[in-house]
């Protein structure tokens, strides 16, 4: 089995923390009490043709938001009530425009970047392939 592998590495994870697209890791060794932080950027777009279809249909939304917010004004008048109607419109147009992929990762997007914040810090661990665990490694040890 692979030593970078998510189950070999889950043991370290102390805490994560997603934020927009940037996946904060923190690792510890509860043997050792070795320490280290990492992040990683998720791509949450995808293959390249995927990107290219959520910027079609931005470009869409976009295009559409102002000429459907203008006719929604116009066809309730210019009052509080038509303002906060063109407003909703607006702001429907807006949402449908926003790809769901950069509100939520799936589970392997996730360990993906778990596995690749840990490699950015893998030199602070030594792998023991007797027990088959990740350990911090030491002043001691390394020295």
């Amino acid at each position: 089995m692979n030593a970078f592998d998510y189950d070999r590495i889950l043991p370290l994870v102390a805490d994560h923390q997603l934020k927009g697209r940037t996946l904060a890791v923190s690792f510890a060794c509860p043997t050792t009490g070795v320490t280290a932080s990492a992040q990683h950027e998720i791509d949450v777009n995808g293959p390249l043709g995927q990107t290219t279809k959520h910027r079609v249909k931005r470009s869409f939304f976009h295009a559409i938001r102002g000429p459907l917010s203008s006719a929604i004004r116009s066809l309730f008048g210019y009052s509080t009530a038509g303002r906060l109607a063109g407003d909703v419109a607006s702001q429907v147009a807006y949402v449908a425009a926003t790809p769901k992929s950069s509100m939520a990762i799936s589970d392997a997007e996730h360990q993906a970047g778990i596995i690749a914040a840990f490699r950015s810090v893998a030199d602070r661990f030594a792998w023991d392939p007797t027990a088959g665990t990740w350990q911090g490694r030491t002043a001691a040890a390394v020295g």
